[in-house]
């Protein structure tokens, strides 16, 4: 194991630098404030932590190779800034150096204390990405995995992550059970559910996919896409009666909408897809 660089007091300095939030300063055009920074930083030139803030509002800026230059010039001055490394994998990745990036993020995880939960948690977030980027797909899955393990409210977007790596590693059976995990931890919400019905069809189970439907359906009766997906699974099952059903169930929803909401494009691709459903059955 790759010995840690970092002390607790860069770990508090990557709190203090606002890991937790998008926002580096509450007032003040970005442009301001690396003007402001930029002339603090004329008289304190030995100061890291005021290349590192201007790094951050020109990533914020999308001025690339300057938060570049920055994050690179804090960490001449402060090589155990330990928020630098996270800020130079995240610009090394979106310049399309993954290696670069990869070296970056390691750098930062082996500095984090064991306790740093969500530090740990962004990091191995980033270092799956990065991993996504350069085709190790099974490594990359294994960093969401452990970013899930981490996190204390994980939004629907870390488990397509997971999923996503899953199926990329040519593991289709473990995808499905990482929206399955999403789904009992977040509720049954549309795009973990959605992904795993697409799933579903690209491996043929059809029966599987229609169970899903009918639970999604029992608890949301009046969403008409759900009646017409269930309607072309029963279709791929050759069970054309109980298609016509659903798809019927479908065209009463679409029916009842107010006019200004049956008129959107959605709407009336939606409609088509019934019509065309029950042609088909």
């Amino acid at each position: 194991m790759t010995k840690k660089l970092f002390s607790p007091l860069a770990a508090c300095i990557l709190c203090a630098l606002g890991l937790s939030g998008p926002q580096l300063y509450a007032h003040g055009s970005v442009h301001d404030q690396i003007h402001k920074l930029s002339h603090d930083i004329e008289h304190h030139p030995k100061q890291a932590e005021l290349w590192l803030k201007r790094g951050r509002l020109y990533m914020e800026d999308e001025h690339w190779q300057e938060a570049k230059a920055d994050f690179e010039h804090a960490l001449a001055l402060d090589a155990e800034l330990l928020s630098a490394h996270y800020f130079l994998a995240r610009v090394r990745r979106h310049l399309g150096d993954g290696d670069g990036a990869l070296r970056s993020v390691e750098v930062f995880l082996n500095g984090l204390e064991p306790e740093t939960r969500g530090g740990r948690f962004r990091g191995h977030s980033l270092r799956g990405e990065i991993l996504m980027s350069l085709s190790r797909y099974g490594e990359a899955a294994e960093d969401f995995g452990r970013a899930l393990e981490l996190a204390d409210t994980p939004r629907p977007m870390h488990y397509l992550s997971h999923a996503d790596a899953l199926v990329a590693a040519e593991r289709p059976e473990a995808a499905l059970s990482a929206l399955d995990a999403g789904v009992a931890r977040l509720g049954p919400i549309a795009p973990l559910e959605n992904r795993a019905l697409e799933l579903l069809a690209a491996l043929g189970r059809d029966e599987q996919a229609v169970d899903r439907l009918r639970r999604r359906i029992a608890s949301q009766p009046s969403v008409a896409g759900l009646r017409v997906e269930l309607g072309e699974a029963l279709l791929r099952l050759e069970k054309g009666s109980e298609a016509t059903v659903a798809f019927n169930a479908a065209l009463k929803i679409l029916d009842d909408l107010p006019a200004g909401r049956s008129a959107v494009p959605a709407m009336r691709a939606m409609r088509r897809r019934a019509e065309e459903g029950l042609d088909a059955a």
